[in-house]
């Protein structure tokens, strides 16, 4: 399953002039639109979707590795089901103690949904945890008001640095008969069971799927989806940071990874040029490499066959 929100006020993009213009006038420009608009009554909202396949030995949905944390699934193979929303209706009334003290962990998991062997959320399953701990000043962290559940809860977890709990009884486990058994669960019809799977006999090694070696096939449909004018976009940015690149060796290798795309491309025209302008006409210093024209259509080079799909989500 992968998680995704969508933001129902739409997806926008700003030119580098234009970001230049907005951040040089208010570097808090983003920070201070979404207060103005919480504030002002303009809620933002983002709808909450999931993309729902198989669960299989191999964890592939039609080719695509779905334990490797930088592949999408397209949407026209597993649709995205939305079934919540989130609205933003307020602003933090202390930003230390609503902001700066949140403590994000993807090991918060409600009943009913379970972690992968990715090894991208695997890695941050405990990494997180500890974050906090040292962070937050001790195991006690999600007791903070901002990272407190709205629900009581008695997980029999006690003690500790920065204890805000008072805890009767005198036994900190279960079962026990000190404290008369207590506490009870809440009954034998349990909404959610974990059922024991069967894992495949392997070695445990430091290596990844082979299919983590793809890094063009996904790279190559998301630009042949984006509309012309966005393509030049992304040329002009490639243009813009290579133009001041001065290392021939990664210019060559910038320029060779047109290779491969779904077609085979020049790798690039001569060596270093003269100075040249950048984006905004302005010399970009006499060190500078150019992009020359080689290099710019084997960016460009799947703009006449565009097809894929737009990426968006996380998945856990």
């Amino acid at each position: 399953m992968k998680f995704h929100w969508k933001p129902k006020q739409g997806i926008h993009s700003v030119t580098w002039e234009e970001a230049q213009l907005t951040n040089g006038n208010d570097p808090d420009f983003h920070r201070r639109d979404l207060a103005d608009a919480i504030e002002s009554g303009n809620f933002p909202e983002w709808d909450l979707g999931v993309q729902v396949m198989p669960d299989i030995e191999e964890q592939k949905f039609h080719g695509v590795d779905l334990l490797d944390p930088t592949k999408f699934v397209p949407e026209e193979l597993a649709p995205v089901q939305i079934i919540g929303t989130m609205t933003l209706n307020a602003n933090p009334v202390n930003f230390f103690a609503e902001t700066e003290q949140i403590a994000f962990n993807p090991a918060n998991l409600v009943p009913g949904i379970d972690v992968t062997t990715d090894p991208l959320l695997q890695a941050r399953l405990f990494s997180y945890l500890d974050t906090q701990i040292t962070r937050l000043g001790g195991p006690n962290w999600n007791q903070i008001p901002i990272n407190r559940a709205h629900a009581p809860i008695n997980d029999m977890l006690r003690d500790g640095f920065h204890q805000d709990a008072v805890h009767g009884g005198v036994a900190p486990y279960r079962p026990n008969s000190l404290d008369g058994g207590c506490p009870f669960t809440a009954g034998t019809d349990h909404p959610f069971i974990d059922v024991p799977v069967p894992i495949a006999d392997a070695s445990n090694i430091r290596a990844t799927q082979v299919t983590f070696e793809d890094h063009y096939s996904q790279a190559t449909m998301f630009y042949r989806s984006l509309a012309p004018v966005e393509q030049d976009h992304v040329v002009a940015a490639y243009t813009f940071e290579l133009s001041k690149c001065y290392e021939q060796a990664v210019r060559a290798t910038t320029a060779g990874l047109g290779q491969h795309r779904h077609r085979p491309v020049s790798a690039g025209g001569p060596g270093p040029r003269a100075p040249v302008t950048g984006i905004h006409g302005h010399p970009t210093g006499h060190r500078a490499q150019c992009v020359d024209q080689s290099t710019r259509r084997n960016l460009a080079g799947g703009r006449a066959n565009r097809r894929g799909h737009r990426r968006s989500g996380q998945r856990l």
